[in-house]
């Protein structure tokens, strides 16, 4: 059976201790085969995302994650548009990286019967995705990082107060 590649798409700006954990989370599971982040090209509070990728190459450590650009600001469209891009005799599993933090993991949910209308309808313009590819939903159970006060990590500094 294929392993599944983690799309994880985002903005990683500025890249967290907590979007590394995730990744290497998901990186554990012996039926995942990579992780790849997917950074689109919007600049975010002076981050760029040459920025994020140079952070990731310092900080990453395990050689089952890599980041890769995307051209898309949307991270439910970069991750759509990775499968589409595949080559058409493409083959293979994958799941969409998702938190328990807002609709993040609605998304996820959301992924594979996306994948399979795409595959065989196809997007409004007609483009489909390759047959041999495979949606699955691979949920990660990961407690958000907190502070003392018990808010996750992800709050701005203004938040935590």
């Amino acid at each position: 059976m294929n392993k599944i590649t983690v799309l994880f798409p985002g903005g990683f700006k500025p890249l967290t201790g907590a979007h590394l954990e995730l990744a290497t989370r998901y990186a554990q599971d012996p039926n995942v085969e990579q992780v790849i982040l997917l950074i689109g090209p919007k600049e975010r509070d002076g981050i760029t995302r040459n920025k994020t990728m140079e952070m990731f190459e310092l900080l990453n450590t395990n050689p089952k994650i890599k980041i890769q650009p995307t051209e898309f600001n949307s991270p439910i469209m970069a991750a759509y548009e990775y499968l589409f891009a595949l080559p058409e005799d493409s083959t293979g599993r994958f799941a969409m990286a998702a938190s328990s933090k807002g609709d993040d993991y609605v998304r996820a949910k959301d992924f594979v019967p996306n994948v399979d209308k795409y595959i065989t309808i196809g997007d409004k313009t007609g483009r489909k995705m390759p047959a041999g590819i495979d949606g699955t939903e691979l949920s990660i159970n990961v407690d958000p990082l907190t502070y003392s006060n018990s808010l996750p990590r992800c709050f701005s500094r203004k938040e935590r107060k």
